[in-house]
């Protein structure tokens, strides 16, 4: 395109001539944007000084003409400047309408060339050799403003004569920078001479304008996206300049068009950067996948992301569970030192860092050593940071976050070592986003991992699932495990720690490399496996320390396991039978161990099958006990079943109950009406003292308690010093029950009841003494169905005694009637029947009472053993008789006192009936009594009473109507 520059013709050289020589003001100082030129013409008016003359003095004839001729001459001159300055005007109007059209083609014509790159040094280049041609300017710049610091900037393009210095690549201060506001309207400076006295220039920028022989400037700015990115300046240097207005309003229109050149080649730079970027990106995301591995991936991303950025080194940093990291993967320029395996314990790292890291931050330093940009959090963190940058020599840095599973894994981060670099947006875009991708591909390889790991923990589980339920001995699923796992979870030690009813375990399996030490069959006092971790341990709790030093344990924890060489541990729960049994426990000695989930699960799924075989085995075990025992139970059964001795049957049930129970101590205790009871039959290992002959307190017990036990209550203590445990129905009768067991030596304790006809007689009791117990449900079953056969025993001895007892009284009674017929007198027939009487029941006194008419009685028959009181001849008194109480007898009423002095009992009719009663008894010694009455033909004679004394007795139905069927036949 033929160019023809803007110049001044003769006529404008004319006009710069006068205005030099002061004839026209000087164009200087600020222009608007919106200054218009001025389009009028200016007419001075012509004086007619000759009309004025002749008005004043008519008539006068030659001086008029004279005067006149003057003013006509002066007239015309008037009218000539007129004319000139009017044609000046003119032509000055012409001028600058020829020059806005010339201006207008001219930037037309520049504007096209800048507009045909797309580069910003071309655009430059373009435009300062094109103004300063069409300026006739000595030299024209383009500034740059430093997007850090605006107030200093760099000239980047530059057209000078050869007569001037070369300003390119000078950093200079911008004079007018206090007029940034100005500039960001758009506003222009001329300046068409620097000395002048209203020139808004420094000192300090004269001296530096000196340097380069400028005399005049123009300035106008650039804005690119309306923000002010650079000064597009023009200087004079061979002498001061007016510049016009034209002028003024071409270069400002230039400045916009070359910020309008830039905002095109911007967007279409960010256009491709964005393209480019997304490319790089999509490369650096399917390097990444191509595996699984996860050092793998971290090289690849290092390796790509460094090439992408241009950058001196990238590095991803790996972080633990306190925030301190490793330095896992570099990619470095062999200009720099390698920072790769570096450990940064990391005190600057603040809680205040990893939440803003969490929502997506990158942090972003473009110059590590100025101040303001790098304050951490505070002046104490920041020179921590900064100390830690130094051995790497690392003048900026870009940090993004690795986030992986919503958790901070890492970081990625770019450094730049050579100088201070501003990252430019789509630079801190991009490792934002391959950091995003670096997270999504570890998820995946993770995801992958895991289903990997699980599938072959899954298959592992099985087999050794499958090995522990091929055996039917714990011992042999103990072993199978601890080397099945050991392997498997390639750990130092694997063992199993087996709780005893106290509390206290001891290590009875292990797989252990040789390196270490074996801990089989060592005891635990506590070794962090119990106390604070009991409760949570029998929920299923798992118990994972990466590093015992790291973990708050106690000295006397560590203590006990330094002899082993322990440096991370694992410890998982076995429940069996809904019980805490033990625990599974991996040793890491070789170094501290991050479990990872899966491991978690997996040994927590293999205690679970653990702790399923164990019920497995206890079942088998159980099922096999409970034949057993129902097979010696049924011998048991008809062992006792052979004696109607109660005695034999006790002593048979204690010796065999406690061979089948493997007890301490199995006893008999034999209780009366009021649960008074004695230790009857014992059978007792050598070790541990005899209880027999020992009395239980009635006090023991309560009426609710016992009528437990008639319910058929068994009570189970497996640990009789738990108090809770050994809780029986309130605290007095527990701390009874308690105190009666230290006495003895019992850790616990199964009491069953012994029922005979529905009343309580017993309880057959197993005692523990070694240590506590926790007691089968077989065994408890075992013990209560031995109770119950005993008392079936005892009710078929009593029952078969009570047979033959009837027998032998109906044989009896029969012989005794035989006598008595023979008799000649009724004192006879009294007297034999007492003495016979006594002889059967085996009582302490048979007596007979005859009333007379008055119900006043005496004893006129007695027979009594010689250790107790006469009452022969003792009278009663009729009043202790009433018709409502004699009654009964009439009608064949027998009065069974079992216990004379029991109030229940013993009340007859009314109070004052029964202390009538007692008072003749008490002297007798009588503690139970039978009455039966003796009647003859159809009145009360008397009555046959049979009397113990030696101590309250049950009397026997048998025994009651023998005493019945010997009146009536005394009546008879």
């Amino acid at each position: 395109m033929t160019h023809t520059p803007y110049r001044h013709n003769q006529q404008n050289e004319h006009l710069e001539s006068k205005r030099s020589q002061g004839d026209y003001p000087r164009s200087q100082g600020m222009r608007s944007q919106n200054t218009p030129l001025e389009n009028t013409v200016t007419i001075v008016p012509v004086q007619r000084e000759n009309q004025t003359i002749q008005e004043s003095q008519p008539g006068k004839g030659r001086l008029g003409l004279k005067r006149q001729a003057s003013a006509s001459a002066k007239e015309l001159g008037n009218l000539r400047n007129n004319i000139n300055f009017m044609a000046d005007q003119l032509q000055r109007l012409l001028e600058k309408e020829g020059a806005a059209a010339e201006q207008a083609q001219l930037l037309n014509e520049i504007t096209s060339k800048i507009r045909e790159s797309l580069n910003t040094t071309d655009i430059f280049n373009a435009t300062v050799q094109n103004a300063r041609e069409a300026l006739q300017t000595d030299r024209v710049i383009i500034y740059r403003f430093n997007s850090n610091n605006p107030g200093i900037g760099n000239i980047v393009a530059e057209s000078v004569d050869t007569n001037w210095p070369i300003t390119l690549g000078a950093k200079i201060a911008d004079p007018n920078f206090s007029h940034v506001d100005l500039y960001q309207k758009g506003q222009v400076w001329a300046i068409g001479d620097i000395y002048l006295e209203d020139a808004p220039i420094s000192d300090s920028e004269i001296s530096h304008l000196e340097t380069l022989r400028v005399k005049a400037k123009l300035v106008a700015p650039i804005l690119v996206n309306q923000k002010l990115n650079g000064l597009l300046i023009a200087h004079q240097c061979s002498g001061p300049r007016n510049w016009i207005e034209s002028e003024i309003e071409f270069f400002r229109q230039l400045a916009v068009q070359v910020g309008y050149a830039l905002d095109q080649s911007l967007l279409l730079e960010q256009q491709s950067a964005l393209a480019k970027q997304a490319q790089a990106l999509n490369e650096i995301s399917l390097s990444i996948r191509q595996s699984l591995n996860q050092q793998d991936i971290f090289a690849s991303a290092v390796e790509e992301t460094r090439d992408a950025l241009g950058a001196d080194r990238v590095i991803v940093y790996l972080l633990d569970a306190d925030w301190n990291g490793i330095v896992f993967a570099e990619s470095v320029d062999r200009k720099w030192p390698v920072a790769l395996g570096s450990k940064i314990t990391d005190p600057c790292f603040g809680s205040h860092h990893i939440k803003a890291y969490l929502r997506g931050r990158v942090k972003v330093i473009n110059n590590s050593f100025d101040e303001a940009e790098n304050v951490v959090s505070d002046p104490e963190t920041t020179q921590c940071y900064l100390n830690q940058l130094k051995p790497f020599a690392i003048k900026a840095i870009l940090v993004a976050p690795i986030i992986v599973d919503k958790n901070l894994y890492g970081l990625l981060i770019a450094h730049q070592c050579d100088a201070p670099r501003v990252w430019k947006e789509l630079e801190i875009d991009l490792i934002r986003q391959v950091a995003i991708q670096l997270g999504y591909a570890l998820e995946q390889a993770f995801a992958i991992e895991q289903q990997q790991t699980a599938a072959k923990q899954a298959r592992i589980l099985n087999e050794i699932t499958s090995r522990m339920r091929e055996s039917l001995k714990v011992e042999d699923i103990f072993d199978t495990v601890v080397d099945d796992v050991r392997e498997s979870m390639k750990t130092d030690r694997v063992i199993i720690y087996q709780f005893d009813p106290s509390g206290e375990g001891t290590v009875v399996a292990e797989s252990v490399d040789p390196k270490w030490a074996s801990a089989l069959e060592q005891k635990f006092s506590d070794p962090g496996f119990t106390g604070r971790y009991l409760k949570q341990y029998q929920r299923g709790r798992l118990n994972a320390i990466n590093n015992i030093y790291e973990a708050s344990l106690s000295e006397e924890h560590i203590n006990e396991l330094k002899p082993y060489g322990v440096k991370a541990n694992l410890i998982a729960p076995i429940i069996a039978e809904k019980k805490l049994h033990g625990l599974l426990v991996l040793h890491q000695c070789s170094g501290s161990r991050t479990w990872k989930e899966s491991e978690l699960d997996f040994i927590r799924q293999l205690a679970t099958q653990i702790g399923f075989a164990l019920d497995q085995v206890s079942l088998l075990e159980s099922q096999k006990a409970a034949i057993q025992q129902a097979r010696r139970l049924n011998e048991i059964a008809l062992i006792i079943r052979e004696s109607l001795n109660p005695q034999d049957v006790f002593n048979t049930s204690v010796v065999q109950a406690r061979e089948v129970l493997k007890a301490d101590r199995v006893v008999v205790y034999q209780v009366d009406k009021y649960y008074n009871g004695i230790l009857v039959a014992e059978s007792v290992d050598g070790k541990w003292s005899t209880m027999m002959g020992a009395k239980l307190d009635v006090k023991c017990f309560r009426e609710h308690n016992v009528k437990a036990y008639l319910r058929g209550r068994v009570k189970v203590i497996n640990n009789i010093a738990d108090e809770e445990e050994a809780y029986i129905d309130d605290q007095k009768t527990t701390k009874c029950f308690i105190d009666e067991a230290k006495e003895s030596e019992i850790k616990a304790a199964v009491v069953t009841p012994i029922i005979v006809e529905k009343k309580l007689r017993g309880f057959l009791i197993a005692h523990q003494c070694s240590q506590i117990r926790n007691w089968q449900e077989s065994e408890i079953d075992f013990l209560k169905q031995l109770g119950t056969q005993i008392g079936f025993a005892l009710e078929q001895g009593n029952l078969l005694e009570q047979q033959q007892s009837a027998t032998e009284q109906a044989r009896r009674l029969n012989d005794i009637a035989l006598l008595i017929r023979e008799t000649q007198s009724a004192q006879e027939l009294c007297n034999t029947c007492v003495t016979q009487a006594r002889e059967v029941l085996k009582a302490d006194r048979v007596m007979v009472y005859q009333l007379d008419g008055d119900y006043n009685g005496t004893v006129i028959a007695e027979s009594v053993d010689r250790k107790w009181p006469t009452a022969l001849g003792n009278k009663m008194d009729g009043t202790c008789f009433s018709d409502h109480h004699l009654k009964p007898y009439f009608r064949g009423r027998v009065k069974v006192l079992n216990n004379l002095y029991d109030p229940d009992e013993t009340i007859i009719d009314d109070l004052e009936t029964t202390e009538c009663y007692l008072g003749d008894a008490k002297p007798l010694a009588i503690q139970a009594t039978v009455v039966a009455p003796i009647i003859v033909q159809k009145k009360l004679y008397g009555f046959l009473i049979a009397n113990q004394c030696s101590a309250p007795r049950n009397w026997q139905e048998s025994e009651v109507d023998f005493l019945k069927q010997l009146a009536v036949q005394v009546g008879f």
